[in-house]
């Protein structure tokens, strides 16, 4: 097996976590503050490694299969370009079935500066965020 760090952009530095692989997601809190949605991803290593994920200014949130354990096999970030170039994985997730549909959607990642972030699971919740800025503390 690969380890592979994840590199999160905090504040203008980077900030390298660990693999997440075999983390597991405890809680979800989301929330509606100053106009916007927002939530947070609780995520436990192990006994000594916690992670908080908050994600701001929330567009999509897909969450499937959320279950009493909920084990992260990895995490992806895409950029704007990058989600794009995969669109056809995601219209159906996102719901996307038109061609109006994909024009309302790119220009609202192109208008809020949007990514994505997708938890796959080993076990338990897939779940995948669409924000425009997203902070990891730990």
């Amino acid at each position: 097996m690969t380890t592979r760090e994840l590199n999160v952009v905090v504040e203008n530095r980077v900030l390298i976590l660990p693999s997440l692989h075999d983390a597991e997601i405890v809680s979800l809190f989301p929330s509606f503050l100053e106009s916007e949605w927002q939530l947070k991803i609780d995520v436990v290593l192990d006994a000594t490694s916690r992670f908080i994920f908050e994600f701001s200014n929330v567009r999509n949130l897909i969450c499937n299969n959320m279950n009493f354990q909920n084990v992260i096999y990895d995490v992806f970030i895409l950029s704007q370009e990058e989600l794009l170039d995969d669109i056809e994985k995601y219209k159906p997730l996102l719901g996307i079935t038109s061609q109006y549909d994909f024009e309302h959607f790119t220009s609202q990642l192109a208008k809020n500066n949007l990514f994505l972030v997708q938890f796959n699971p080993s076990v338990g919740a897939e779940i995948i965020v669409i924000c425009s800025k997203m902070r990891v503390y730990s």
